[in-house]
């Protein structure tokens, strides 16, 4: 289901895998950038999902400022709407080197993070490894469910 799509992105969840996602499908602005990143923190906030999906391989770069904002700002607020247990996010980088620092420079950003916030941030070269790896996490996180009943 996409809660959220225009030119440059879409926004939603997917009911079958239980993940939501954010695609980004060109280069936007700096101001483009962060009110998605709202958008999506606001869906964030309704799911409170524990896995989460980012295909950047179409994004373009992003600045220094935008990478620091979502390491210090937005990783954090989506790891507190998760409740309970590790939010895992599977990132999607493309082949351009300047993009796929970006990318690494926020990973950075949110190991500092991963003790205190429980994140779990692995990169990926295409949705399909990307989208197994949540797979597995989501079933480890139902059986827990489950056993706790």
């Amino acid at each position: 289901m996409t809660n959220y799509d225009d030119a440059f992105v879409s926004i939603g969840y997917d009911d079958h895998k239980h993940y939501t996602f954010m695609r980004f499908k060109k280069r936007c602005s700096s101001k483009q950038f962060r009110n998605y990143h709202y958008k999506m923190l606001d869906f964030f906030r309704e799911k409170q999902p524990h896995q989460h999906l980012v295909d950047t391989s179409k994004m373009g770069v992003i600045s220094l400022e935008d990478q620091q904002y979502i390491g210090k700002k937005i990783i954090p607020q989506m790891a507190r709407f998760s409740g309970e247990g590790t939010l895992y996010i599977a990132v999607i980088v493309s082949r351009d080197v300047f993009t796929k620092f970006a990318v690494q420079n926020i990973a950075k950003q949110t190991k500092a993070l991963d003790k205190k916030e429980k994140i779990d941030h692995q990169i990926f070269s295409n949705e399909a490894t990307a989208v197994d790896w949540l797979t597995q996490h989501v079933q480890a996180s139902m059986k827990k469910g489950l056993s706790k009943q």
